[in-house]
């Protein structure tokens, strides 16, 4: 009886770790993405719109506008 009682315990704790190993890389998956959102989209857009004014204001220049 000692012995299964020792074996479900070492099973349950297989379990908590792993819950707490998904738990714990869901939440850093859920901050990245929330990073990436706020931080590096808003610096991409800003140099993508400075990127395309310089390629219009060449554009134009090369037509002579």
């Amino acid at each position: 009886i000692e012995r299964d009682l020792m074996l479900e315990d070492a099973r349950s704790t297989i379990y908590v770790v792993r819950a707490l190993w998904f738990a714990a890389f869901g939440l850093l998956m859920a901050w990245f993405f929330v990073e990436v959102y706020r931080g590096l989209a808003v610096t991409s857009f800003i140099v993508l719109e400075e990127a395309f004014t310089k390629w219009v204001d060449a554009a134009l220049d090369y037509l002579k506008f």
